[in-house]
Parts: C-alpha cells; sequence; structure tokens
C-alpha cells in the first residue's frame, strides 16, 4: 500500500511538472506573438522604453535641470534691493558723467591754438575796431603791449572763446566752459572800447 502511495505521488508530481512546462511553453509563444504585434506608438513612449529595459541604470529618472540665477532671494529685504540697485546707478551715472566731461574737454582741446588763448581774459583788453573792407577787426592789447589784430571767428581766452561779433563800440566773446555737471555751457563776455 505504501509503494501504491508513493507511485501515485510520483505519477502527480510528473504530471504537475510537465503540465507546468507547457504552461510555461505556451506562454513564450504568446509572448513572441505578443512581441511581434507592437504598437506602433510603445517605441515612442521614452518611459515605456526605460521601464522595459534590464539594465537597473536605465530605470533611473532624472529630475529637469534650472538655474536659480536670475531669482530673488526670498531671506534679502526688497528695501535692501532698491538701494542697492539705486546704488549702482549712481555709480553708473557718475561714470559715464566722467566719461562725458573727458570727451567734452577732448572736443574742445582738439584743434589747434591761437596766440591769444593762453592768456586769460582780464589780461587782454580792446584799443581799437576799423574796418577793413566792408569787415570790421579789432586790435587786441595784452599786459606786455603787445597788440594783435582779431576777426569774428577767431579764439581768445583760456575757456575756448571765440568772437562772434564786432560792432563800432564792443567786441563779444562766447566762451564754452564745462559746468560742474560736465556738460559745455556757453557764457558771453563783452569787451567795450575805454
Amino acid at each position: 500500500m505504501l509503494l501504491k502511495k508513493m507511485i501515485l505521488l510520483f505519477l502527480s508530481a510528473c504530471l504537475l511538472f510537465f503540465s507546468c512546462q507547457v504552461a510555461l511553453a505556451s506562454n513564450e509563444k504568446s509572448s513572441n506573438a505578443a512581441s511581434i504585434m507592437v504598437d506602433p506608438y510603445a517605441s515612442k513612449d521614452p518611459y515605456k522604453e526605460v521601464f522595459n529595459s534590464t539594465d537597473a541604470s536605465k530605470r533611473i529618472l532624472h529630475a529637469p535641470t534650472f538655474s536659480l540665477a536670475g531669482m530673488r532671494d526670498p531671506f534679502v529685504s526688497y528695501i535692501d534691493l532698491k538701494n542697492a540697485r539705486e546704488q549702482e546707478l549712481r555709480l553708473i551715472n557718475e561714470e559715464q558723467q566722467k566719461a562725458d566731461k573727458n570727451a567734452a574737454v577732448k572736443a574742445l582741446n582738439s584743434r589747434p591754438k591761437e596766440p591769444l588763448e593762453d592768456k586769460d581774459l582780464t589780461e587782454l583788453k580792446l584799443v581799437a575796431i576799423f574796418s577793413i573792407g566792408d569787415r570790421k577787426v579789432a586790435m587786441i592789447e595784452d599786459t606786455s603791449g603787445k597788440g594783435f589784430i582779431v576777426k569774428v571767428g577767431a579764439y581768445m581766452g583760456k575757456n575756448n572763446g571765440h568772437i562772434i561779433s564786432i560792432n563800432d563800440a564792443a567786441l563779444t566773446l562766447l566762451e564754452k566752459r564745462l559746468n560742474s555737471a560736465g556738460e559745455i555751457v556757453d557764457y558771453k563776455e563783452i569787451f567795450a572800447l575805454k
């Protein structure tokens, strides 16, 4: 009786083994058939390819990269940021004014100097006005008694002054000076006959 039970047990184990083998073989055939009939959109899905992969390194998903540059620090006061921006703008404006002033000085000093430009206006005096043809000319004398004949358009004085008009009694000089903001400003000086 024991022998019969053992034989029955052995046969049932063999039957179970063979049935499992048949089931595995049929699953393998069906999976091969399923792999032949591929969904046309399945290859376009990157996540499906990643998760179907046997390589573990391909299963790691990476977070998108982003930069914090240009984002405001939430722990910095808005007033401090505003003050820092105003200070930066002030420095930029000061540098621009210095550059403009240097450019203006270069523009004023770029032409060749005339003999009366190295003398201060307080050292010069108008001594005579006379006509040559249809235009007026003036005689200017310096402190040493040396005389110079000037006409409209001539330059004199240390502040780039040029003569804009000569009439019977006076000579009008237009000077170009730099103000404190670095801008070129016109000043009129009038020399009258004494």
